[in-house]
């Protein structure tokens, strides 16, 4: 990894563990959102959401740094995940 690399990477890193909490919060509320929506769509529905670890979310920023520096894409942060 290069020096602009692991700038930006623990950019990303120190950002997202400044704004994890909003994360959680977010998965909670989309959480709550999506079994009020499957209780008359799809009453059998399994809903489960949560942020993505902090060890995750370092790895794939140190894996994936290079192309999202290229692309311009500053991250893509947290994790939403709906089972149906």
């Amino acid at each position: 990894m290069y020096d602009a690399e692991r700038q930006w990477h623990r950019g990303m890193c120190v950002e997202y563990k400044a704004e994890y909490h909003i994360y959680q919060a977010y998965a909670g509320f989309l959480e709550k959102i999506l079994k009020v929506a499957c209780r008359d769509q799809a009453p059998m529905a399994i809903v489960q959401s949560r942020p993505k670890t902090f060890s995750s979310f370092a790895e794939k920023m140190a894996r994936k740094a290079k192309r999202y520096m290229s692309l311009g894409i500053l991250a893509e942060i947290g994790s939403r995940k709906a089972e149906l």
